[in-house]
């Protein structure tokens, strides 16, 4: 009995190998009834046959059984009537292939196979993130897009050279993850794109996403980074220095915008934060210098030309409130008209600036107001 016993099990055993080896042999003929035309459902018997192989102890270890088992569900990821049951085929399909390379199988041979069929998923991901992007399903256009990394990375293992670009696919991925509100993933894009493909652009994009995010400091680190590699990038000096005003920090903001104008000296704007800087510090004559600077280049700038205007408006201003202090002795009333007399002089200065302004926008309250108080004091 014991021997007959031993042989029985010794059989089950064998029955039991043989049985999950032919679950990747199953798959396989499946795969091959499908490509012949033969029905989707040869997919599905494919993918349950796979699936059993990839967890049995025998199997499981087999690079052929992970490379057959991407294969079935690329498969399944580019048969449109199957995608709505298995939304993860494509995910699946990544997963199997990158075992195959973990396992690194001496006996396995179709390398020329696989890299084939990688060079397939990459365009078939890529487009496949386009279309879930213009459908606004942008975490399903994420998870395709940032695919691509590993793809790639499964190429270049095999000596092959991908046919789809990474910074392409990463900044799609940043942009559909953002669309998804899922900041994490669209910073770690961005991160990868600065360590792989270090471009201003990317800096600058990441750290605006930072800032968003509520993280200045990293933010600003991203800046200085970028700035590092790119110190001809205006946009990065830019950036930093609207943080800087944001953060009322004036002096660090002057200096950004100085070596901002260094770089790009005929840049009007530049000019007009620079006396925004200046006047924050009370520093009313060089702020007065930035703006003539900004509307000698651009006479179109209307906030440099008003604050032109507002520079003489204000003086003038301060002079009236001389003017009312005084009393009314005969002292007192020959200070009055000397100051009138000023002050008429600093208004006539003034509105050429707010008639610019008028020119520039009609409808500005604040012109308009300028413009009757001027007119106002002029006629007394």
């Amino acid at each position: 009995m014991k021997k007959i016993l031993f042989t029985f099990i010794g059989a089950a055993i064998t029955a039991a190998s043989f049985s999950q080896s032919s679950n990747v042999t199953a798959a396989w003929n499946y795969m091959n009834y499908y490509n012949n035309g033969d029905g989707v459902q040869n997919l599905e018997k494919a993918k349950n046959a796979i699936d059993q192989a990839a967890v049995d102890e025998k199997t499981a270890p087999l690079a052929k059984t992970w490379f057959y088992r991407g294969q079935v569900y690329q498969l399944i990821f580019s048969d449109s009537t199957l995608i709505p049951q298995h939304d993860m085929a494509q995910a699946e399909a990544v997963k199997s292939y990158k075992k195959v390379l973990e396992i690194n199988d001496p006996k396995f041979k179709q390398w020329k196979d696989y890299t084939r069929y990688l060079l397939a998923l990459g365009p078939g991901s890529f487009n496949a993130a386009i279309t879930q992007f213009e459908r606004k399903n942008y975490e399903q256009s994420y998870k395709y897009f940032a695919s691509i990394s590993d793809i790639n990375s499964m190429l270049e293992a095999q000596n092959e050279k991908p046919n789809i670009e990474l910074d392409k696919a990463l900044g799609n991925a940043a942009l559909s993850a953002e669309n998804a509100g899922d900041t994490k993933a669209a910073i770690d894009a961005y991160k990868k794109l600065t360590e792989k493909y270090p471009d201003a652009k990317y800096f600058l994009l990441l750290s605006r996403l930072e800032k968003k995010d509520g993280n200045k400091d990293a933010a600003i680190a991203t800046l200085d980074a970028g700035i590092a590699k790119f110190p001809q990038s205006i946009d990065l000096l830019i950036d930093k220095l609207n943080i800087f005003i944001g953060d009322n920090k004036h002096e660090q903001a002057m200096d950004m915008l100085n070596k901002a104008i260094a770089l790009d000296p005929n840049n009007d704007q530049l000019y007009y934060a620079l006396g925004t800087a200046y006047e924050k510090l009370g520093k009313g004559d060089e702020a007065k210098a930035a703006y003539e600077k900004a509307t000698q280049i651009n006479p179109k700038n209307f906030g440099a030309t008003y604050n032109m205007g507002a520079y003489y408006f204000n003086q003038a201003g301060a002079l009236n409130d001389e003017m009312n202090k005084l009393g009314y002795s005969k002292a007192d009333q020959l200070k009055f008209e000397e100051l009138k007399k000023k002050r008429a002089d600093i208004f006539k200065s003034a509105k050429p600036y707010f008639d610019k302004c008028k020119e520039l926008n009609p409808d500005d309250a604040l012109t308009l107001k300028a413009l009757k108080q001027i007119e106002l004091y002029s006629a007394q």
